[in-house]
């Protein structure tokens, strides 16, 4: 048998195929695809081609060329263990195009043998749901995931602005009008600071948050804005721990 493989150059064909999947784990398995020996095996794989030719020629299309390679497909997921946002997102998508495929076969006429797929294909519309309401085409959390989340953003973009507000309101004092290397405000390890020229760094009330490579500019947060970059990185971090919530909960229900 392998003398024949090698001969009719079978893993050329296998590549082939590889190529057309859009699958990654598609991909993977056309390389490992075995010739059969058995007859009736081969008159069944060759009508199941013979259908499955016909979908794509009445136009019927579906496609996982979406999905990037990911876990998710391969690992047990164990519990209470936080998955990847990336790999919900791609595990939602990859539901979605089942579902179409399920679709799909259930509505042949009955003498096209990839009809028997369509049970073996769980739809997990609950699933869809959950991931949907919490995730965007971002892949990124969405406000709405939970009532805590939407006040907590909401609450910390105005903490945000109030201290640009601030920030922005001591640049254009004139107190301070040569003291400024720019009018830009930096974050730097989650605090506020202005790019100060470093030779007035200590007529100016502020902790130093590090200088530019010339040493020219040393960047400043002011004494006067603290408390608001407090509250600022307080709202950031009630954020990120209830959306850590958020995606242990989707991981469960995976």
């Amino acid at each position: 048998m392998n003398n024949y493989i090698e001969k009719l150059e079978f893993k050329n064909i296998l590549n082939s195929i590889s190529s057309s999947c859009t699958f990654f784990l598609s991909k993977k398995s056309a390389l490992n695809i075995s010739p059969s020996k058995d007859l009736v095996e081969i008159n069944l794989m060759q009508t199941a081609t013979n259908d499955a030719k016909k979908i794509i020629d009445q136009g019927d299309d579906f496609s996982f060329s979406a999905i990037h390679e990911s876990d998710i497909f391969t690992k047990e997921v164990l519990d209470n263990e936080i998955i990847n946002i990336d790999d919900i997102y791609q595990l939602n998508i990859f539901l979605k195009e089942c579902k179409k495929i399920k679709n799909l076969f259930i509505s042949l006429k009955k003498s096209n043998s990839l009809i028997k797929y369509a049970d073996e294909i769980h739809e997990l519309d609950d699933l869809i749901e959950i991931i949907d309401l919490s995730i965007n085409d971002n892949v990124e959390i969405k406000s709405s995931a939970s009532q805590k989340l939407k006040k907590l953003r909401k609450k910390s973009l105005s903490s945000y602005e109030s201290l640009n507000k601030e920030l922005s309101k001591i640049l254009k004092n004139k107190n301070y009008s040569n003291y400024f290397q720019s009018d830009s405000i930096r974050y730097i390890s989650g605090r506020s600071a202005l790019e100060l020229k470093s030779e007035y760094k200590n007529k100016f009330k502020g902790i130093l948050h590090g200088s530019s490579s010339s040493n020219n500019t040393s960047y400043i947060e002011p004494l006067s804005t603290i408390d608001l970059c407090n509250q600022w990185n307080d709202y950031q971090n009630q954020i990120r721990d209830e959306e850590i919530k958020i995606l242990k909960e989707i991981s469960n229900s995976i």
